[in-house]
């Protein structure tokens, strides 16, 4: 019996190695019709270079990402010296994340849940493959399974903080996956999570503080990309009549318009709102939560309210999504996919040829922009009425029973 399940299992793991395989070659025939081909490796590849060379990352190179995806960058360069070899090492790590995923899918939900997973990736396939974020967003999935599985709770904090020291971001889903843990469990979770982020992060702060703060002013100083939701206010400015530049900071493309700062501000605040809003609606809840539609809402909340829009942050949002089918019907299950799948091939339609028409001065990449800005902030209003956290009886019943409780006293008196 053992034999044939190990063998049954090596099946799955072939199975799920060799479709993302073969979503990666289609991944690199898409790459071609992409404003951003092989995404940011080359990047990747340029630190690899100074860093095995001997140089101090943080010291000596200034590098914009957390320390947790230094491994994933000099692993790749164990292949060859090439940016071509380089780039299949790179190849091989994201295959291998994604594989884990497309296995853990396929053996929970069979070949249906296989294939739902493929059709949902399929549009990003030009931006899984080739950002760090597919190792982020993997971690992050692993995380929320072991804590939904309430099973090994120092494993899922490691996993979580591997996740937070690649991209920073996932740190939202923070509160949503303390309160679905077990209260006797929340200090081993809290107290792992922390140990390791503190030794990911410690060694670099002591040794080269000014470029860990370089790396932390980086992002807070970006300008409003131009693919991101608060951009879609200067796009609909920009189609009224009212001049908007575009132009390159901070390695990305971003749009300037009167009052670009206060929007940006408006959105982060709105955003920061949402985040205790919600955090404080899952903490009263007397339900046991949806762990991962919460995480889900807390990933979209981010998403939509961050002044950098780019296409990797709908990584994580697919992958946490596939975990969110489990705790929904099947109605619902079939609507999210399709808002997805939808959504994934706007963000194909955008980055494949909208920025080319943006860059143009052609109105339609903007109005792209404007739909995937809408479809974001539908997709996170309708996931957050599937967390059931406002319970609309309440909003009805209460007025209507303290107004018959009212008369019923006045007829007695």
């Amino acid at each position: 019996m053992n034999r044939k399940k190990h063998q049954h299992d090596y099946g799955k793991w072939a199975l799920a190695i060799l479709v993302a395989f073969l979503l990666v070659i289609v991944a690199l025939v898409m790459s071609y019709w992409s404003a951003i081909p092989i995404g940011d490796t080359r990047l990747y590849y340029h630190y690899a270079n100074l860093i095995w060379g001997g140089a101090m990352p943080y010291g000596d190179v200034k590098v914009e990402y957390p320390p947790g995806v230094l491994p994933f960058i000099l692993l790749a360069k164990i292949v060859g010296r090439t940016f071509n070899q380089y780039l299949v090492g790179f190849l091989i790590l994201s295959v291998g994340a994604v594989s884990i995923v497309l296995w853990d899918q396929f053996r929970r939900g069979g070949k249906k849940a296989l294939a739902l997973s493929v059709i949902l990736i399929a549009p990003v396939l030009a931006y899984i493959f080739f950002l760090l974020d597919v190792f982020a967003a993997t971690a992050l999935y692993g995380s929320i399974l072991l804590v939904f599985k309430s099973k090994r709770i120092k494993l899922a904090a490691v996993l979580f903080a591997i996740s937070v020291l690649v991209k920073g971001y996932p740190i939202v889903c923070l509160p949503a996956l303390i309160i679905a843990i077990q209260p006797s469990r929340r200090k081993i979770f809290s107290f792992t999570f922390v140990s390791a982020i503190i030794a990911g992060i410690l060694p670099f702060l002591v040794i080269a503080p000014k470029g860990m703060s370089y790396a932390v002013n980086y992002h807070l100083s970006r300008p409003i990309q131009a693919e991101s939701v608060p951009a879609a206010v200067g796009h609909i400015i920009h189609i009224m009549g009212v001049d908007v530049g575009i132009n390159h900071a901070n390695q990305t493309w971003a749009l300037s318009f009167p009052n670009s700062l206060l929007v940006g501000l408006v959105f982060g605040l709105m955003g920061l709102g949402a985040f205790i809003g919600v955090t404080f609606l899952l903490m009263k809840s007397k339900k046991p939560i949806k762990l991962a539609t919460s995480c889900l809402v807390l990933l979209l909340i981010y998403t939509v309210s961050f002044k950098v829009g780019s296409p990797q942050f709908f990584v994580p949002v697919i992958f946490t999504a596939l975990l969110s089918m489990n705790e929904l019907s099947k109605k619902n299950q079939g609507l999210l996919a399709i808002r997805l799948f939808v959504l994934g091939l706007v963000i194909f339609a955008i980055l494949s040829f909208g920025l080319v028409g943006l860059f143009n001065n052609q109105w339609y990449g903007g109005f792209l922009i404007i739909i995937k800005s809408i479809l974001l902030i539908e997709l996170l209003i309708w996931a957050f009425c599937r967390l059931d956290l406002i319970n609309k009886k309440d909003f009805i019943k209460k007025p209507k029973n303290s107004a018959t409780k009212f008369t019923s006293k006045l007829s007695i008196n």
